[in-house]
């Protein structure tokens, strides 16, 4: 009877974990694709983004259209590369995640209601990506 509950309770577990891994995938990919379309946005229309000439890191909007294209392919592919359970891509998920928020917080006096937008699901896909088990006894 106690083989029972042990393989019934390792199932439970299991499908906590692969529930974890597949939202920390479809959440790290809707941030790449987020992304990448604040980068072509960037780059096709930058008359829809504000023009600050004091910001400090106030690039040109083809600058910062190619960090966020660049950014949102990086996110989507180490998102995907999640979906085969590699601790190497939960960590490489974490750093380009801290970047792409780190981006989206120095875009958001350009473009304020898109970048609290990306910041908030890049927090929550963070936040999957580090309960999902993938990190082991690390987190």
């Amino acid at each position: 009877m106690s083989e029972y509950t042990e393989s019934r309770r390792s199932t439970v577990a299991s499908d906590w974990v692969t529930g974890g891994i597949a939202l920390a995938v479809v959440s790290q990919t809707l941030v790449g694709v987020l992304q990448f379309v604040q980068g072509l946005a960037a780059l096709i229309n930058d008359e829809l983004l504000v023009s600050l000439p004091n910001y400090l890191f106030a690039f040109d909007f083809t600058v910062w259209g190619w960090i966020h294209l660049t950014l949102g392919v990086v996110l989507i592919a180490t998102g995907i590369a999640l979906a085969a359970r590699n601790r190497v891509a939960a960590w490489a998920s974490i750093f380009f995640l801290c970047l792409g928020a780190s981006a989206n917080f120095l875009f958001l006096p350009i473009y304020p209601l898109w970048s609290i937008v990306l910041l908030g699901i890049d927090f929550f896909a963070l936040w999957a990506v580090t309960k999902s088990g993938l990190l082991g006894d690390w987190v």
